[in-house]
């Protein structure tokens, strides 16, 4: 019989194995967690409190700790550190062994994957292509929530974390508004050059390839910041809102109207999950206003991209037909790839002869829609995977709506943005708008794991069998 007890006095909840066959080693101090016995990891944590500070599977925790903050501190500042971070977790979750697969979503993740490499080795053995694993986007990249649950589960990781965050994204933010004021262009990591060189007032990337993943990695960021008390209950107003407004800034220099819409309807969504039914009027206005306001900015910076979007000629439209058709020539396994997808799309796109004002539709790089991107490419059983997995990580965050509200509001918000953004970009195809993705939303999953279910005053236990 294992006991976990834990204890409300500080942020962190000190938890202590008490086993009668085997005590805990005096060389290894409790670990600075608290976990439910009913949640999946319970177990696994229990069993490493026991084990020496030195024993591989603790440091493998540890690693896993140092690579999931380095990993959101990373989120502003390119794809490289990202690599770098989750390669560090994923060496650390080998020697750790934490049963990943027992958290919600996993086998479906795991299945979305799967069916991916098929479509790509049955397309290539029967059509060959130059570059068929160009691009996967998220058949590698999910693993990233569920090595962030593990490593977030601590309060003091998930505290530092967001302090480095912070730093980041205001070295993001500096970089985006001196290419937003300066001029956009010249040579990286900066990319700033004054006109005739450079472009301003237009869009900004900060350490971002493109403007969309800056937009996209900003409006996660702000509901991270927005929601801070969550996963970070040290966190004092000062740093919660000097965080939102950074993001904010960051957002505006992106200038993408589908993070404009997706951070709207996240900001609504949280308020409607944090306050049920009474917050629906709540999030709806602010939703409204939000996108009042990013249009009113939009229209101020380019009148143009509102017109398109009015008239619908932004090509987007062209774009989804040209891939519709593609998905229903092969709707089993796709194209195959996102390379092979363009290949298509550009002999596809001329014999549809489809009305395309802006001409930006003749030479789409993706179907600007995650599902309709992962449909052409993968074949429509893929979509139907991606959907079910983001479905589950809905119903599990929305099953502790009462026990974690602020947790379940803050889910909400993340998802909401998530998949809005994705009805107008293929952030699903791309793995840095995937590791956004999940490793914000696996910060917020982590964070319900270090407060007890029915706090009292002294210290409460629970027991695990």
């Amino acid at each position: 019989m294992r006991t976990i007890a834990m204890s409300t006095a500080s942020p962190t909840f000190p938890l202590t194995v008490l086993h009668a066959e085997r005590p805990v080693s005096a060389s290894a101090p409790p670990l600075p967690l608290s976990v439910q016995a009913s949640e999946p990891l319970a177990s696994f944590f229990t069993h490493l409190a026991s084990l020496p500070a030195s024993h591989p599977r603790r440091i493998g925790l540890l690693l896993m700790q140092i690579g999931v903050a380095t990993a959101l501190a990373a989120l502003c500042l390119g794809l490289a550190v990202m690599h770098l971070a989750y390669g560090l977790a994923a060496v650390g979750a080998l020697l750790a062994r934490p049963p990943l697969h027992r958290l919600p979503g996993f086998w479906c993740a795991a299945a979305f994957a799967a069916w991916q490499v098929f479509s790509v080795l049955t397309v290539l053995a029967l059509h060959r292509h130059p570059h068929p694993l160009g691009g996967l986007g998220m058949m590698d990249s999910w693993i990233a929530l569920y090595l962030a649950q593990v490593g977030f589960a601590d309060a003091r990781v998930r505290m530092w974390a967001c302090r480095a965050l912070l730093a980041t994204a205001a070295a993001a933010v500096v970089v985006a508004l001196l290419q937003f004021t300066i001029g956009l262009g010249g040579r990286p990591p900066f990319h700033i050059a004054a006109p005739p060189l450079g472009e301003r007032f237009q869009h900004s990337t900060g350490f971002a390839p493109v403007h969309l993943t800056l937009a996209f990695t900003m409006a996660m960021v702000a509901l991270v910041f927005l929601h801070l008390p969550t996963v970070d209950t040290a966190a004092g107003r000062v740093r919660r809102w000097c965080g939102l407004t950074l993001a904010c800034v960051g957002l505006l220099a992106a200038n993408a109207r589908s993070a404009f819409l997706a951070a709207a309807a996240g900001v609504g969504a949280g308020l409607v999950a944090g306050r049920g039914w009474r917050g629906l009027v709540i999030g709806s206005a602010a939703a409204l206003v939000l996108v009042a306001a990013f249009s009113a900015y939009t229209w101020l910076l380019a009148p143009v991209h509102i017109l398109e979007v009015a008239r619908g000629d932004d090509g987007r439209l062209a774009i989804w037909r040209t891939t519709a058709s593609l998905i229903a020539d092969a709707p089993l396994l796709g194209t195959g790839g996102p390379e092979a997808y363009k290949d298509a799309y550009r002999a596809r796109y001329p014999e549809l002869a489809l009305h395309d004002a802006s001409g930006t539709a003749k030479e789409a790089p993706d179907a600007h829609n995650s599902h309709l991107a992962i449909a052409a490419e993968h074949g429509i059983p893929a979509a139907l995977l991606h959907a079910a997995w983001i479905a589950t990580l809905l119903l599990a965050a929305f099953r502790t709506r009462r026990s974690q509200p602020q947790r379940w509001a803050m889910a909400a918000a993340l998802i909401t943005t998530y998949l809005v953004a994705g009805q107008f970009e293929n952030l699903a195809g791309h793995t840095a708008t995937s590791y956004v993705f999940c490793t914000t939303l696996g910060l917020c999953l982590a964070a319900g794991r270090t407060e007890p279910r029915t706090p009292h005053p002294g210290s409460v236990s629970t027991t695990a069998g």
